[in-house]
């Protein structure tokens, strides 16, 4: 799960980091769990959509906006490289050919996401969007979704912080 190895003792039904004693936040066991019951049987499509062509995804369009789009953007949209390069280092992210700068990050088996920025000029803001494979639908709620990619933008945006090269858009 974004990168990291997670172990799920059937035995006690513990969520745990492989190598760390560390215990996995609920919501992402919750996530998990979702993933679980909704992946069987499904197949990456190929095909990229946005939030809102996901059911129900109009109804939470203004809560993904502010927990992962909009984030994304003021953190990243003036320096878009960066959110390549952390992206890269934190979920082992490979570059894609969307927008101006955009990255493929397989946060489960069968979830990929896109994060994709356009970089602003003396006319426009910078822009960014996060798109999924259309099987994401299949596997997820809109309300899970919206979880998901908070729980990638956020550690990218405090490792952006952390090194002090954070922009605002």
């Amino acid at each position: 799960f974004l990168n990291r190895k997670i172990i799920l003792s059937w035995h006690d039904f513990q969520f745990s980091f492989e190598g760390k004693q560390e215990e996995v936040p609920i919501q992402q066991q919750i996530l998990l769990l979702h993933y679980f019951a909704g992946a069987m049987g499904s197949r990456v499509t190929g095909e990229w959509i946005a939030y809102q062509e996901i059911p129900d995804g109009k109804f939470y369009l203004d809560a993904f906006f502010r927990r992962a789009k909009n984030p994304m953007v003021e953190t990243f949209g003036r320096r878009p490289e960066l959110l390549v390069r952390l992206a890269e280092e934190a979920y082992g992210a490979t570059p894609l050919d969307q927008g101006d700068y955009s990255v493929l990050i397989n946060a489960l088996p069968l979830v990929p996401v896109a994060l994709i920025l356009w970089e602003g000029d003396d006319e426009f803001p910078p822009e960014g969007n996060i798109l999924f494979d259309r099987s994401i639908s299949d596997i997820f709620s809109a309300e899970d979704v919206a979880w998901l990619a908070g729980m990638i933008i956020y550690p990218l945006m405090g490792m952006a912080r952390s090194s002090g090269q954070e922009s605002k858009a």
